[in-house]
């Protein structure tokens, strides 16, 4: 089964740590880093691998976007951000680069 036929964030998650993706990343001060770790990683040292949108099923602002990413020095994780006009406009611009 595809990545893509999944329904839920947790499916998704579930099968990307499975493959490698074990590392949570969260995005502040214009750099990604891995939760627990100072690293920062700047936009030339990401790659985006995939990423996976979700529409709420009973309200539309619970849309979310889960990313794949993998870092310059191999470390491969996951970040999600609201997906829409809630979304991080920084980590937008962050994540159009890398891509």
């Amino acid at each position: 089964m595809s990545k893509h036929d999944l329904h839920t964030v947790v499916e998704v998650l579930n099968t990307l740590k499975k493959e490698g993706f074990k590392d949570d990343f969260e995005f502040s001060n214009h750099s990604l880093k891995r939760v627990g770790q100072s690293k920062p990683y700047k936009v030339s040292e990401v790659e985006v691998v995939d990423e996976f949108r979700f529409e709420g099923e009973t309200n539309p602002s619970d849309s979310s976007i889960l990313y794949a990413l993998k870092t310059e020095d191999g470390k491969k994780g996951t970040l999600i951000d609201s997906y829409g006009p809630q979304s991080n406009v920084e980590l937008q611009n962050f994540i159009k680069e890398a891509s």
